[in-house]
């Protein structure tokens, strides 16, 4: 007969597949176990949580706090609970790794209470805070975005990039100081944090872009952020620079950049009806 036996409860299987998450090495192939862990439901997971939350071994609080961020759909209370329970781990943490696993959990779950978050914007380790922007980009108030604002202006390149992809393009809230913290990247020598900045700006038609757009069109390599400014800019300044990038997609014809060649065309020759009717006055 089988050598082992098989787990007769859920809390068995719990286990044993906790057991063989926390002995796998690689964290990728870790995640189908901690799928199959959230398969057995939200109850079954919050029966062990708050031990292993506590648990003297680092990746086993790591890997408990990937399981709990799986329930973002689980219903109220649960959610609730599990929000708890990782806001209680955050403030006791002190491992890095295992913090970036808490914000990331966290981030899943629906909740207005951003202060245990917040209060490791200024963390030593780059990761935790680029962890604190990731859990805070659906955040709108007040604090919230003013801890992305700080981070905006991160020494690391990746917290930046995100802290500014939060200010700019994961909320409609626009502010002078949002937009400041916007202008104050154009110039970051981070490409992709420029261009969330540029985009950010761009939505909020703000004139102060217009310049940092056509400075990045002129650039021999630039990405599709760049085009998507453009044409929320919308405007025919841009037109002449855009036209003259077509000759380079002639082999495999650009949608963006079309989109916003026509975005800044002047409003007559943007008009779908105006060739309609001048057709319908043709003898």
């Amino acid at each position: 007969m089988g050598n082992d036996p098989t787990p007769s409860t859920e809390a068995d299987q719990f286990l044993e597949l906790f057991r063989q998450a926390t002995s796998e090495s690689d964290e990728q192939k870790r995640w189908p176990v901690i799928e199959r862990l959230r398969q057995l439901g939200v109850e079954t997971t919050l029966s062990h949580a708050e031990k292993l939350l506590r648990s003297a071994s680092p990746l086993e609080r790591e890997v408990i706090a990937d399981v709990l961020g799986g329930f973002e759909n689980a219903e109220t209370r649960a959610s609730r609970e599990c929000v708890g329970l990782l806001s209680f781990a955050l403030r006791h943490e002190v491992i890095p790794e295992v913090l970036s696993h808490l914000l990331a959990a966290l981030s899943h779950h629906s909740f207005d209470d951003t202060r245990d978050i917040r209060a490791l914007a200024q963390h030593p380790n780059a990761d935790v805070r680029w962890s604190v922007a990731y859990a805070l980009i659906r955040h709108q108030d007040d604090e919230s975005i003013s801890t992305l604002i700080e981070l905006s202006s991160d020494e690391v390149s990746d917290v930046r990039d995100w802290a500014t992809f939060g200010i700019g393009s994961m909320t409609e809230l626009d502010t002078p100081d949002i937009r400041q913290a916007l202008v104050n990247r154009l110039n970051d020598p981070d490409d992709d944090t420029r261009a969330e900045a540029i985009v950010g700006l761009a939505e909020r038609h703000d004139p102060r872009v217009l310049e940092a757009v056509k400075k990045e069109l002129l650039c021999p390599i630039f990405g599709s952020l760049i085009l998507d400014a453009a044409e929320k800019m919308a405007s025919p300044e841009l037109l002449p620079i855009l036209i003259d990038l077509r000759p380079h997609m002639l082999e495999q014809p650009d949608g963006d950049l079309e989109r916003a060649i026509n975005a800044c065309l002047p409003p007559s020759e943007n008009d779908p009806g105006r060739a309609e009717s001048n057709e319908s006055q043709m003898p």
